[in-house]
């Protein structure tokens, strides 16, 4: 069930794939241990005000084997991304303090340095997801991003388009 949106294999064996299921309360990210043969519903306990929100996997990466980060779009009277951190390959996330406003862009460049693009602000952490600082671009993309990439926390592209299907790539 659910509408699968993303998967993330991490070696020959093991892979994730997330989407979003259209009920309250419940997260779509399942594992496989055995090249896909088996999927496993992944542990993760929500917060209480998931429980009347949809809930859709916004984005999944590993940093190391054991070290990952998993965003969430909570879906409600507001619409937040949430955040986890595992240290032990997706055995147990933990619930980091951060809620995002909106949805938007997200991108994991290392265990320490996150980057959310929403409502025309970059949130940046440099440390892991505990803190985020806002940070104003100095173009207003408005609506027209179609995606974000960083190399780290302080380099990153942004590419808009316009209505006649223009596109423009900025650093």
């Amino acid at each position: 069930g659910g509408i699968k949106v993303m998967i993330r294999p991490l070696d020959m064996q093991q892979a994730w794939i997330g989407g979003v299921i259209y009920s309250s309360g419940s997260a779509y990210l399942f594992r496989t241990d055995d090249a896909g043969r088996t999927w496993t519903g992944a542990s993760i306990v929500l917060p209480e005000e998931a429980h009347n929100s949809e809930i859709a996997v916004e984005q999944l990466r590993f940093v190391s084997p054991t070290q990952g980060f998993l965003a969430l779009r909570m879906t409600s009277a507001n619409l937040q991304t949430i955040l986890y951190r595992t240290d032990d390959g997706g055995e147990t996330w933990e619930l980091l303090p951060v809620r995002l406003p909106g949805g938007g862009f997200f991108e994991i460049p290392s265990a320490e340095e996150m980057i959310f693009y929403s409502g025309g602000r970059f949130h940046v952490t440099k440390d892991a997801g505990e803190t985020f600082e806002i940070i104003e671009p100095d173009t207003a993309f408005g609506d027209s991003v179609i995606d974000v990439s960083f190399a780290n926390a302080s380099t990153g592209w942004v590419i808009t388009t316009r209505p006649i299907n223009r596109r423009t790539l900025y650093k």
